[in-house]
């Protein structure tokens, strides 16, 4: 069994490895630097308002950095077509930039550590007990069912709940009492701190929050420390609240966003983050089939539990 489990290791580490190699040859450089791209975005020191609304403990809060700026523009568009009514504060993480509209509040940090620094950072600007958290690169793309968002806010208020997570990442194990489209989260469960959208309590998130990590890290190390708390976290089991893309991977557009773009009328001139090349999408797609097919199983067999690889593979 042993050696079974070091052959399929050994077999994922050089599939990974080659991919990499090639990867690394053909794109160099990584990421492309982002700038400014329109007067929607700002180079200023900002000065950061606390708001809040009547009978309203619920922020949403835009998980971000100056380097994806050209994300904002679609985000923040996209977010207001498909919520038109949102009541809630909306808060954007930055660092010297912000973005030009009055819905919008940033939250700059100088000097950026490290995202899970960040965000330890803004959750003690934001007054609202409770977050909803995004990414930028989650493109909203239906309208959102307000009445079942706000349910869920009510829902961990009353039930003093540690996380919703509004995507079926991962699957509830126990369906929840009186709501039907939830169910709770084992504790040993795996990506309980998955950072799909989803509802925290913001002492909560605070709490398992390490300084250094990134969102991968946290991810997984989250998880874990996770199961130290009292409070239930929740999972989708039914319909969504919300759907979305998850429109960007290390730094470069999805192919497909272009045709959504050009449907929303945003002009792709203005957008300096470059698209995936078909290449780029056939490695994405190799990794994840070893993490799905090999690893997730040689982790299982072996009762571990971090990541095999460096989190960001």
């Amino acid at each position: 069994m042993h050696k079974k489990i070091m052959k399929m290791a050994f077999l994922a580490l050089s599939l990974i490895i080659s991919v990499n190699v090639v990867n690394a040859s053909v794109n160099p450089a990584g990421v492309s630097d982002i700038k400014s791209f329109n007067s929607d975005i700002k180079k200023e020191e900002t000065v950061f308002e606390d708001i809040t609304l009547e009978n309203n403990n619920m922020a949403v809060l835009v998980s971000s950095c100056d380097r994806y700026a050209a994300l904002w523009k679609p985000f923040f568009y996209l977010l207001f077509k498909q919520w038109p009514e949102i009541k809630h504060p909306v808060y954007l993480i930055s660092g010297d930039l912000t973005y030009s509209d009055s819905r919008v509040k940033s939250i700059s940090i100088q000097n950026e550590k490290s995202w899970s620094d960040s965000m330890l950072i803004a959750l003690e600007k934001i007054p609202e007990r409770y977050v909803m958290l995004f990414l930028e690169d989650y493109w909203l793309n239906s309208k959102v069912d307000v009445d079942a968002v706000e349910r869920y806010q009510v829902l961990m208020e009353k039930e003093k709940l540690g996380f919703i997570s509004l995507y079926v990442q991962p699957y509830p194990l126990k369906p929840h009492d009186t709501d039907s489209e939830l169910g709770y989260m084992g504790e040993m469960q795996p990506y309980r701190t998955s950072l799909n959208v989803g509802i925290w309590d913001k002492l909560v998130l605070k709490s398992l929050l390490k300084s250094g990590e990134n969102p991968w890290s946290f991810e997984i190390q989250g998880s874990i420390r996770s199961r130290e708390t009292s409070e239930p976290f929740l999972s989708i089991s039914g319909k969504s609240p919300l759907s979305y893309y998850n429109a960007a991977h290390r730094g470069k557009l999805m192919p497909e966003m272009r045709l959504v773009l050009e449907n929303e009328g945003l002009h792709l001139p203005d957008l300096s983050m470059p698209y995936q090349s078909k290449f780029e999408r056939a490695s994405k797609y190799i990794r994840g089939l070893i993490g799905n097919k090999i690893l997730t199983p040689i982790k299982k067999l072996i009762g571990y539990e971090g990541n095999l690889l460096p989190s960001e593979w």
